[in-house]
């Protein structure tokens, strides 16, 4: 009886990561962007998701992974999704998994020199479920797991930031070695009337 339970649980995960990778590099219709990355030379977060299937960004921002959020679209959901082998190099046993999601450089035309610094600003707070809002970490959805880092945007105002995805290099054990690697394109909310 006991196996009959690891089965369903196994074709249940098997059938659930199916659906994941078939949808990953585009955009679903039902408010939820999948951002696939991949790590790239054991030194930076690739993007691989195309700039198209993530709201065609405008101007500067026109660089795989930045997210342009329709008009009046209330809950959006982001999945960040790390693809591909996971092994880190930097140590046996070890993988990478994301540790993360910051904000910062709203208004900017610019990647911010640091993150952060919303513990006043009423628009971004509105919009995203902050773990700290002076450093800019935000709060995963608790559908996240090492591989799938989910966040939300209620897009009530009309501004761009820039958020960073961090992935560490971690051991069973909880060590981590070296330092973490990144992303950090933009997303640009529309708010209620465009722009």
């Amino acid at each position: 009886m006991k196996n009959k339970g690891v089965v369903k649980r196994y074709i249940f995960g098997l059938v659930l990561g199916l659906s994941l990778a078939a949808v990953a590099p585009a955009a679903l219709a039902n408010n939820h962007y999948f951002i696939q990355m991949k790590v790239k030379n054991g030194s930076e977060l690739d993007i691989r998701t195309n700039k198209k299937e993530t709201g065609d960004c405008r101007g500067m921002s026109k660089k795989k992974g930045c997210v342009r959020v329709p008009v009046d679209d209330r809950n959006l959901k982001v999945s960040f999704l790390l693809a591909g082998n996971s092994k880190c190099k930097r140590a046996n046993g070890a993988k990478w998994k994301l540790s993360g999601v910051t904000l910062g450089g709203k208004g900017s035309s610019k990647k911010p020199a640091s993150w952060g610094g919303f513990e006043r600003d009423q628009e971004v707070k509105k919009d995203f479920v902050f773990l700290d809002a002076g450093k800019g970490t935000l709060q995963p959805s608790s559908a996240s797991s090492d591989r799938i880092f989910t966040i939300s945007d209620k897009n009530q105002s009309t501004y761009t930031v820039w958020y960073k995805v961090e992935a560490i290099c971690v051991d069973a054990r909880g060590t981590t070695f070296g330092a973490p690697i990144f992303s950090d394109p933009r997303i640009e909310n529309t708010g209620t009337t465009g722009r």
